[in-house]
Parts: C-alpha cells; sequence; structure tokens
C-alpha cells in the first residue's frame, strides 16, 4: 500500500523484481540463520539475470504481465483521496526512535566523510551498510540497547499523546455518550425504579409498560440529559486514567510495556481509574435518578415537585436544600459500587478478548464482534457483581429527596431486615440486558479510535 494513501492500489511489480523476490526465498530456505548482506546479494542477482536466457526469463514475465493487468483493473476504481494523499504531521506528535543500525550511522558517518571526503550520499551509505553487517553481535549490542530505550520512551510518550486526544476530543466522546445512553437509558430507568420501589411492580415488563403508558417514551428516557453528561464526563476520566494507571500498575509489578501487564493486572488499574471518575460520576447520577424515580417520589407523597420537571430544576433544588455537598450524596456507595466494580469490569472485558485472541494473534487485531461482545460481558460481570451496593446508593440518592438518609451500611442492614436479601435485586434483569448494547458500544469506540490514533502516530 502507498504510505500517503492507503486506499491506492499496490504498485506493479517487473519481471526482475519477481525473480529478486524468488531469488531472496530461496536464500531464506538454504540459510536462514544467515544475514542478507543486500549489497552482494543485489550484484549477484543483477549478474544472474543477465546471464538466464529468455525461455528461463518468461515465467517471471508472466507473472509481471498478470501483476499489470491487477494493477490496470484496480486503478480503474481508485479515486484519490484529498491533493497530494499525504497525511498532514502532527507538529507535538512523539518523533520515532531510530534503530540500532541508524544510531550506528549517525555516530560513524562524521567519520568516514572526514576520511572520505570525495564518497557520495549512496557510497558513504553502502560502507555504513558494510561496515554494520561486518560488527559482531556483541558491539552491535550497546547501540540495539539504546535503541530499545528510545523504544519505550516513545510508546510512553505516544500512550500520553493517544490518551489526550481522547480526553480533548469533545465530538469523540459525546458520539460515545449519546450512542450507550440512546441504547441503554430505558433499561436504567426500569432499574432505578424497581431499586427504589421494589414493591410498587411487578417484574421488569410491568414496570416498562406502566412508565410508557403513564408518560410514554419520555417516561423512559427522563434523565436524559445528565446521563449524558455523566456518561461523558465518565469516560473521558476513566479511561484518560486507566491509561495511566495501567502506567502505573506496569511500574509497580516492574514491567517494560504495558502491553505485558495481565488481565488481572489490567483489573487492578481499572480498579484504580474508577477512584477517580467517581468524583465526576456521583453528582450527575444523584441528578439522573431523582428524574427517573420522580414519579414514585410524587405518587408516595415524598416530594411536591412535579414528575416532568428539567434537569436544572432538580440541580436548583439540590442546592436549596441541601447545598453544594448535596450533589455528593452516596458517594461512599459511588466508590463502593466503582473501585470492586471496575475490577470486574476491565478484567471481564480484558479475559473476554483473551479468549477471542487466536493463537499468532495479537488483542489489537480483534475484530468488530469480539469487541463488542467483550465490552457487553465487561458490563455483565461489573453489574453481577456490584448490584446490590448499587441498590443501597440509588435509595439513598433518591429518597434523600424527602429528607437526610443513613449511611451506606445502616442503609444496607434495614433493607434486608424490613424487604430481605433479594429486594436488593430487583431491576437486576434490566441492567444485565443493558449492559451489551452499552457497554459494547463504549469499547468499540474506545478500541477502534486508539488503534486509529496510533496508526496515525506511526505515519508520522
Amino acid at each position: 500500500m502507498a504510505k500517503g494513501d492507503p486506499k491506492k492500489p499496490k504498485g506493479k511489480m517487473s519481471a526482475y523484481a519477481y525473480f529478486v523476490q524468488t531469488c531472496r526465498e530461496e536464500h531464506k530456505k538454504k540459510s536462514p540463520e544467515v544475514p542478507v548482506n543486500f549489497s552482494e546479494f543485489s550484484k549477484k542477482c543483477s549478474v544472474r539475470w543477465k546471464t538466464m536466457s529468455s525461455t528461463e526469463k518468461s515465467k517471471f514475465d508472466d507473472l509481471a504481465k498478470q501483476d499489470k493487468t491487477r494493477y490496470d483493473n484496480e486503478m480503474r476504481d481508485y479515486q484519490p483521496g484529498g491533493k497530494g494523499g499525504k497525511r498532514k504531521k502532527d507538529p507535538n506528535a512523539p518523533k520515532r526512535p531510530p534503530s540500532g543500525f541508524f544510531l550506528f550511522c549517525s555516530e560513524q558517518r562524521p567519520k568516514i566523510k572526514v576520511t572520505n571526503p570525495g564518497l557520495t550520499i549512496g557510497d558513504v551509505a553502502k560502507k555504513l551498510g558494510e561496515m554494520w553487517n561486518n560488527l559482531t553481535e556483541a558491539t552491535k549490542k550497546p547501540y540495539v540497547i539504546k535503541a530499545g530505550k528510545l523504544k519505550e520512551k516513545y510508546e510512553k510518550k505516544q500512550e500520553c499523546s493517544n490518551v489526550a486526544i481522547l480526553i480533548c476530543d469533545p465530538a469523540l466522546n459525546l458520539i460515545c455518550g449519546v450512542a450507550c445512553v440512546l441504547s441503554g437509558h430505558p433499561f436504567d430507568t426500569v432499574k432505578v425504579k424497581m431499586q427504589t420501589f421494589p414493591g410498587m411492580y411487578r417484574g421488569f415488563v410491568d414496570c416498562s409498560v406502566r412508565t410508557y403508558r403513564q408518560d410514554g417514551l419520555h417516561g423512559l428516557y427522563q434523565g436524559t440529559m445528565p446521563a449524558l453528561v455523566a456518561n461523558v464526563a465518565e469516560n473521558a476520566v476513566l479511561f484518560a486514567c486507566y491509561g495511566f494507571c495501567q502506567q502505573l500498575t506496569r511500574t509497580l509489578y516492574g514491567l517494560e510495556r504495558v502491553s505485558d501487564l495481565s488481565d488481572l493486572q489490567n483489573a487492578t488499574a481499572g480498579s484504580f481509574a474508577s477512584v477517580f471518575s467517581s468524583l465526576v460520576l456521583c453528582p450527575t447520577e444523584l441528578v439522573k435518578c431523582r428524574m427517573q424515580a420522580l414519579h414514585e417520589m410524587k405518587v408516595t407523597g415524598k416530594t411536591f415537585l412535579h414528575h416532568q420537571v428539567s434537569t436544572w430544576s432538580i440541580m436548583r433544588s439540590v442546592m436549596q436544600t441541601e447545598g453544594p455537598q448535596g450533589f455528593f450524596q452516596g458517594l461512599t456507595s459511588t466508590w463502593l459500587r466503582e473501585v470492586p466494580g471496575y475490577f470486574f469490569f476491565f478484567g471481564g472485558y480484558e479475559i473476554s478478548r483473551t479468549c477471542f485472541t487466536k493463537t499468532g494473534q495479537a488483542k489489537g487485531e480483534l475484530g468488530v464482534v469480539p469487541l463488542v461482545v467483550s465490552g457487553g460481558i465487561g458490563g455483565a460481570c461489573f453489574w453481577l457483581a456490584v448490584y446490590p451496593v448499587d441498590s443501597v446508593k440509588s435509595r439513598i440518592q433518591v429518597l434523600s429527596m424527602a429528607g437526610r438518609q443513613a449511611g451506606f451500611l445502616s442503609s444496607f442492614i434495614n433493607i434486608i431486615k424490613t424487604e430481605g436479601f433479594l429486594a436488593l435485586y430487583c431491576g437486576l434483569t434490566p441492567t444485565v440486558i443493558r449492559a451489551f448494547p452499552s457497554n459494547g458500544a463504549l469499547f468499540l469506540a474506545y478500541e477502534l479510535t486508539r488503534r486509529a490514533l496510533t496508526n496515525q502516530a506511526s505515519n508520522h
């Protein structure tokens, strides 16, 4: 593929190019451990080609004709993308590190120019290649080690650069947030209603139907705006911190690269990252949950607010009655849910990707379906592990509209004593169903974007 335009057809090969390719394959079969000296190899191929008869060359001519036909057919359908087809470089992108050979060249080129001032650029390059090929492995080792260290620094900078673009791209975060909310918010609304008022509905279907009859689709999408803000903010903080927490975990375990982290270590990094995402998630979830369960609060006489109010009305009510600290009611419950929950979330996701990865394949090469399924499995693991904690959080955040609630532990014990342990699992069905479209879309967007950023950086 052309470097400027990845969609441009591969260039056609000449008969001589096919011959050289064949010679190279023959050399690899006969002497796989012997490195190729390209200068000498090219000379031998040239001499051998000149001495070959027309009959011997005919098979290579046929291959070249077939490739020319292929190239002409592909070029008929090809439409160049943009002027020049050249990707604009990002001046802030990390500079790709040199290889061990190029470090050697940088060191030896001035010396060759001093001792041989008459040599052309081509001759200098040829001499450097010969000098490198004649070095022993022990002599090459310092250059190779230095190149490895430079590559590690480059990968760290590139990871930080990619994370920064993920955070700073509002369009990307907004698109991911809209996709997650549109696909999963009705399930989330039913979940909150059933968690907060478990005796009011017979189950998932009953709650969904009654909500639709009462307020239509608007009732199922109550709290969409704070949910969208929560999703965008949480994902931006979570995945940014996930990258940094992976680096921290890598350092703690003494590993060289993030790619060396095990599934368990990645899960630990995700758990660390959730501590920070909870700080932006708690206030927005409080507003969302109150809007979703406002009809039930009105019916039971626990609030005088109208059940179809705006996000701003709920925020103003919290500020007037509880002050700024009122937005953080349920923060302890949020941490108790997020920290262990995201351990299972990222753990389930990474383990699922490992199961989908074939022998010889990297996780980063997985297709769309495995990514979506892995994201869904991660979300399902999250909710199955911490759902009772989320039920307590929802009650604290919603019922605090009628007065300050007890803490997490007291609320948890009170629910078990008065309603039984199963009351903590009301609304689990829509939550697990919601996990697949919402989290599948989230991880798909994250992975595809990260790959695109990595590919873009690699072209710089």
